[in-house]
């Protein structure tokens, strides 16, 4: 076990270090030239793995375009497993722990990324790294977060939200976040 958490946390180091490139690339010293405006993600629950589709909003501040490279961190550990697919409306390259791709913003206009991918799960819970924000050096304007699973299921999350009674069998949990800096990923549990 505590190779495991060695692991984990290597992961999160080379993460958090790749996120930190997208600042020397783009040569800011203090509030970045392109601001992380806003993400929308739903995480739907499934037998032995969570659908991840998410969109994320970025605003080129300057009259220059910015080409924005990125590491997409995949959380791994002993129940969160190497996505076994992936889809992302950009060129990318996989690495053992993420992706890599680039964004190109023109000046003063905003442009976002779409992604698709299934992360298999050994267990019952699922940890989405929302910290990473605090790179960008300010809030993101607005983050929702969407939670679907069968109505079966007793959903649990550590960021407050609202519950939705889907017509389909399904249950939906909504986190709705203003200036979000987070402190803490988001963590999913359901039994």
């Amino acid at each position: 076990m505590p190779d495991a958490v060695a692991k984990r946390d290597l992961l999160m180091v080379r993460a958090a270090t790749s996120f930190v490139l997208v600042f020397l690339l783009t040569r800011c010293s203090s509030a970045p030239p392109v601001h992380f405006c806003r993400e929308e993600l739903t995480f739907t629950i499934r037998e032995h793995a969570v659908l991840v589709q998410g969109e994320y909003f970025f605003k080129n501040l300057t009259h220059e375009a910015k080409i924005v490279q990125f590491f997409y961190p995949f959380v791994l550990d002993t129940n969160q497993h190497y996505p076994d697919t992936i889809e992302l409306n950009l060129p990318f390259a996989e690495t053992e722990s993420g992706l890599t791709f680039a964004l190109s913003i023109p000046g003063h206009t905003e442009s976002s990324f779409r992604i698709r991918f299934s992360q298999p799960v050994s267990g019952r819970s699922y940890r989405y790294m929302t910290t990473t924000t605090r790179v960008w050096k300010r809030p993101i304007e607005k983050a929702i977060f969407r939670i679907i699973g069968p109505d079966t299921l007793d959903i649990k999350t550590n960021y407050a939200g609202r519950r939705l009674i889907g017509v389909t069998g399904d249950a939906e949990y909504v986190i709705s976040i203003d200036n979000f800096y987070p402190d803490q990923d988001i963590v999913i549990e359901w039994r």
